[in-house]
C-alpha cells in the first residue's frame, strides 16, 4: 500500500515526483522558501506532529488558516523525491493524531541514522525492543500495539548477534559483546522516547513510538501478527 499523502497529494502528485528528479519547478501559490524550511525542519528531527508542521506552515506562508498545507506538502513531497527520501504521513494508534516523518527508501536506513547517536550495543537493544513490542499482546481488546514494561525491556538479552558471531568466531568475538546494564537501558529506552522511536503511554511502559511506525513500517508489518499488520497498513500508514 503506498504511503498515505496529506489531504489532496494524491496519486497525480506522487506521479509527478516520479517523472524527473530534482526540487519542483511548478508555480506555487505560497514562497518558495516555506517548503525548503519546512523540509529542513522535519528532516532535522526525523518526525514531527502534524499539528506543528500546519502551524510552522501558516507562520511561514503568513496564513490564518490551512490552505496552503496541502501544497507546501505536495511540493515538499516531490522536491526530496530525487534525494531518496519521502515525506510520510503516520496516524499513531495509540492518540490517533497523524505525525509527519521522514523515510529514507534505502533499506535499513533507519539503522544508519540511529548509527550517527546511539553506540552499536544500543542500535542492538532498540532492535530487541522492537521485537519484544511487537511480538507482545495488546492490552486492550482491538488494540493494535502492545504496551510493555520498562522492568521487563530492561531484561531484553541484547547480545543476539554476538552470540551467533561468538559461535563462528570464537571466545575473542564474546568478548567484544558486552552487555548494557541496567542503568544503560533504562537511559536508551527514554532517549529513544525523545527521538520518537518509542512512545510512554504511561509511566513505566513504553511502546513503538510514531517514528518507528514511519522509517521501519516494513520490518514492524512482518513481525507484528498479519491481522494487526493488515489494520496498520489500512488505517494508519
Amino acid at each position: 500500500m503506498p504511503p498515505r499523502q496529506a489531504g489532496g497529494a494524491g496519486r497525480g502528485q506522487q506521479q509527478g515526483a516520479d517523472d524527473g528528479a530534482g526540487p519542483s519547478t511548478s508555480s506555487a501559490t505560497f514562497p518558495e522558501y516555506v517548503a525548503f524550511t519546512l523540509g529542513q525542519a522535519i528532516i532535522s528531527e526525523g518526525w514531527l506532529p502534524e499539528v506543528d508542521v500546519k502551524a510552522m506552515v501558516r507562520r511561514l506562508a503568513q496564513r490564518r488558516d490551512d490552505s496552503a498545507y496541502k501544497d507546501v506538502l505536495a511540493k515538499l513531497q516531490k522536491d526530496t523525491h530525487f534525494l531518496g527520501l519521502a515525506i510520510e504521513r503516520i496516524k499513531f494508534p495509540w492518540n490517533d493524531e497523524w505525525y509527519v516523518c521522514v523515510v529514507d527508501k534505502e533499506k535499513d536506513e533507519a539503522a544508519k541514522q540511529m548509527g550517527a547517536k546511539y553506540n552499536p550495543d544500543e542500535v542492538q537493544y532498540f532492535r530487541s525492543v522492537v521485537e519484544a513490542l511487537c511480538e507482545a499482546q495488546p492490552q486492550e481488546e482491538g488494540g493494535l500495539l502492545a504496551a510493555v514494561s520498562q522492568i521487563a525491556l530492561k531484561t531484553l538479552d541484547v547480545q543476539r548477534q554476538g552470540q551467533q558471531a561468538s559461535q563462528a568466531a570464537g571466545s575473542q568475538a564474546a568478548a567484544k559483546a558486552r552487555k548494557l546494564s541496567q542503568m544503560d537501558k533504562e537511559a536508551a529506552l527514554k532517549a529513544f522516547a525523545q527521538d520518537g522511536w518509542l512512545h510512554q503511554p504511561q509511566q513505566g511502559y513504553y511502546t513503538l513510538g510514531p517514528r518507528a511506525l514511519g522509517e521501519l513500517k516494513d520490518w514492524i508489518l512482518s513481525l507484528v501478527p498479519a491481522e494487526i499488520a493488515e489494520k496498520l497498513q489500512t488505517d494508519y500508514m
